[in-house]
């Protein structure tokens, strides 16, 4: 095995930040952590709070990972290490002492001589307009670069760069200053080429087939149906459950890869035999055993984006088959010879249709059941799910747009 140095940033242990959908932490979670454990990171989880978890490990190993993390949002790496640079949990109570601590932060390493754009929370604390906040850290960034000014084929490329985003939170007068690594968020794959109203977000589908994932039996092959096909994206997300973002990650760099301070030791690192060990374990691919893909729909534009979004699908020889079918005109599933299992997000008032039924959601259960589907896992609105108790075997609420959801297991 190559050997480290451990003055360099990439080899060295920071905190990080995944960003998650808001009630879906645990179930990220899991994710996180097999694929972690995956490539024997040495890590640890510290928090899991409300629309993220922080754990510390090698920023060579969270870097490795980034293109393979499907649930995630975003991830973000934690400024400051140092106690006279520190910007991580720092007690800061006023804008002179804010600039003060920017100003001395060494922002050559992660910035090209640009001034980043910046997200910032404030919650009880003596600092909270935004403005200002903002104000205080470009002035302090601009001053660092006076006292110290970047190399010049950094301030050369600057402007053909994306910009690099900071994210500032001041809690109770404790500061926390991150680094945003994806640029983009994960759960953009730039993978689909139609749309259609009110789809679900990727990484919230990608989530629900992990929730689906603790209750499937590992020796069995199953066939999975959404009957709300939309565009597809659920059937997507189960067809490439466990691949890499290839097209977000081949047709754009990630932030990090243009930090000063990693560009070159990325570089090398890939170079390395642990990483192309590591990229074999990683295409050892985790399969929520699914061998065919029915999608059902009512409209012809959603079926038309769907079967463009999976084509590429189709033409490889995966079992998919797209119909336009009423879900409740249906007598019986053709080809019983694999279990029926269901993964959807059936329309709902607030989200698509203003005339659907109150029962709706029932009414459905009830349809599926008599089809002989084996399990059901649901998102719908939590005012709706509540009222469904027979054969519910997990509940998970979250947020899915600002709505109050909940993802429901339904076992026969």
């Amino acid at each position: 095995m190559e050997k480290t140095n451990p003055e360099k940033l990439i080899h060295q242990k920071r905190f990080f930040y995944f960003i998650t959908p808001l009630g879906l932490e645990r179930v990220v979670q899991l994710e996180i952590e097999e694929k972690l454990l995956l490539i024997k990171a040495d890590y640890k989880i510290h928090e899991i709070s409300p629309g993220g978890i922080e754990l510390s490990a090698t920023v060579a190993d969270i870097l490795q990972l980034i293109p393979y993390f499907r649930g995630v949002t975003r991830i973000l790496m934690r400024l400051g290490n140092e106690a006279s640079l520190n910007l991580y949990k720092t007690t800061v109570r006023d804008l002179p002492k804010l600039f003060q601590k920017v100003s001395k932060f060494h922002w050559n390493d992660y910035l090209n001589g640009d001034v980043p754009e910046y997200v910032i929370s404030a919650k009880s604390s003596r600092l909270f307009d935004s403005r200002k906040i903002e104000k205080s850290f470009s002035d302090g960034i601009l001053r660092h670069f006076q006292m110290r000014p970047p190399k010049a084929i950094y301030l050369k490329r600057k402007d053909q760069l994306p910009k690099t985003t900071l994210y500032v939170r001041f809690q109770d007068d404790m500061m926390t200053v991150s680094l945003d690594l994806c640029g983009e968020r994960l759960d953009r794959r730039k993978e689909k080429l139609m749309t259609t109203d009110a789809p679900i977000r990727e990484s919230i589908a990608h989530n629900m087939l992990r929730i689906l994932g603790k209750h499937l039996e590992t020796n069995k092959s199953y066939r999975l149906l959404d009957p709300f096909l939309g565009s597809g994206t659920i059937l997507k997300e189960a067809i490439h459950f466990d691949d890499w973002l290839s097209v977000r990650a081949n047709e754009h760099r990630f932030p990090f890869e243009t930090f000063p301070i990693l560009e070159k030791d990325y570089i090398d690192y890939q170079k390395t035999e642990i990483f192309n060990e590591r990229q074999i374990l990683l295409g050892n691919k985790k399969s929520l055993a699914l061998t065919h893909f029915l999608g059902f729909d009512i409209d012809e534009l959603a079926l038309k984006a769907a079967r463009l979004n999976l084509e590429g699908e189709i033409k490889t020889g995966i079992k998919i088959q797209l119909k336009k079918q009423d879900l409740f005109e249906l007598k019986t599933l053709e080809d019983n010879t694999f279990p029926t299992i269901v993964v959807t997000n059936p329309p709902y008032g607030e989200r698509l249709l203003k005339d659907i039924p109150n029962d709706f959601l029932k009414q459905t259960i009830e349809k599926l059941e008599q089809l002989g589907c084996e399990i059901l896992v649901l998102v719908s609105l939590k005012e709706q799910t509540k009222k469904i108790s027979k054969n519910v075997v997990e509940r998970i609420s979250f947020s899915n747009g600002g709505l109050d959801v909940e993802c429901i297991v339904i076992k026969k």
